[in-house]
């Protein structure tokens, strides 16, 4: 299963989301996030409610591939010594 997550700032509105985009469960979710959030806090998020979404779900799940363009998120998440799979990809694969 391919789970896409993102997290930004909105400079104007100063406002930190993140986003959540799961293809073959038509789940396509968005948070607002309390102010002051950083965009690194953002990104982790997305990873985390990405996976409270799969738990909600019944389906057996065989393999979950998480993609992010946030390179440092995933950097922190595979140095915790636990085996997680996670795709960097750049942010200009989203456009």
């Amino acid at each position: 299963m391919k789970i896409y997550t993102d997290g930004s700032l909105n400079p104007i509105t100063n406002k930190t989301t993140c986003a959540v985009f799961i293809p073959s469960l038509r789940i396509r979710e968005a948070y607002t996030l309390s102010e002051g959030t950083s965009i690194f806090a953002a990104e982790g998020n997305g990873i985390l409610k990405a996976m409270e979404l799969i738990l909600q779900h019944n389906e057996e799940i065989n393999e979950i591939l998480i993609i992010s363009d946030s390179r440092l998120i995933i950097q922190t998440l595979n140095s915790t010594g636990t085996k997680t799979t996670l795709y960097w990809i750049t942010q200009s694969c989203w456009n």
